[in-house]
């Protein structure tokens, strides 16, 4: 039984994701799927930029809601400065190799030139054409994550952990990026049953052909939209480097471990 809502200030579930992990791309599916004609910056407001304090309130079977998406981890600053109460989260959860190679690209698209080696900013295809994605490699090893999102969103290795440890049941749906990349009408309908919608697969199948109009590939923000992208990117020493230091946390969340045999890899 999800608790009781029945408050005086309107509760929030948090749309959570660690940088790069499909949160925006999950946002539009939201959208889509409860409020098409609201935009999705007013329906599910990204706290760091867009949390006002007149916020949109869902009307679901499960209550009255905001939606507000984050990428800050429960207990931080930015999410103990919230004063409306937490009802639940959809967390969303992504390989981190591949979150590695998304962020590399978006620093590129926001000319962060201290993020890149030598402050040369290049693209994903130039720096393993260069032989240098191990630094960036060897760099989310020592920081358990990615530079730029170390402050906001804490080490990579707890992300996940430190929201299952706070919404258990059914308050908390866990969403995984490649589980939506390889049907992501069965995610439209997890989602639905969350909020204990009434929603057949024909209106699923219809959400995902518009959310895919707005997230169609550009080569930028959309940058592959794929799963296991390391897959067919990186050497196979770089993958098993990566792997062994972080084997634990990728068995826990249930990704198994690269062999020279199940791999198409880079030599």
């Amino acid at each position: 039984m999800w608790p009781n809502n029945d408050r005086q200030s309107t509760p929030v579930i948090w749309i959570a994701s660690y940088p790069k992990s499909g949160n925006t791309w999950l946002r539009h599916i939201l959208n889509q799927l409860l409020c098409p004609d609201v935009g999705g910056h007013i329906s599910v407001p990204f706290h760091a930029r867009e949390f006002p304090e007149d916020i949109y309130v869902h009307e679901l079977p499960i209550g009255n809601v905001h939606l507000v998406k984050t990428h800050s981890y429960p207990g931080s600053e930015q999410l103990n400065a919230v004063s409306n109460p937490f009802y639940g989260a959809i967390t969303i959860r992504r390989h981190p190799l591949d979150i590695l190679l998304s962020a590399v690209n978006y620093n590129g698209i926001k000319t962060k030139s201290e993020f890149f080696l030598g402050g040369s900013i290049k693209t994903v295809d130039k720096i393993i054409e260069d032989g240098e994605f191990d630094h960036y490699v060897e760099q989310f090893i020592e920081l358990d994550g990615v530079s730029t999102y170390c402050v906001m969103s804490g080490p990579w290795s707890q992300y996940q952990s430190q929201w299952n440890d706070v919404f258990t049941g059914p308050s908390h749906l866990t969403m995984v990026y490649e589980d939506m990349v390889a049907r992501p009408e069965h995610s439209v309908m997890q989602i639905s049953e969350y909020f204990q919608l009434d929603t057949d697969m024909n209106l699923a199948h219809d959400i995902v052909e518009r959310v895919e109009e707005k997230t169609q590939v550009n080569g930028e923000f959309y940058w592959r939209k794929q799963a296991y992208n390391y897959r067919k990117l990186l050497p196979l020493k770089t993958i098993q480097r990566f792997e062994r230091h972080f084997e634990k946390q990728l068995l826990k969340l249930g990704y198994a471990l690269t062999d020279s045999v199940s791999i198409h890899h880079k030599v």
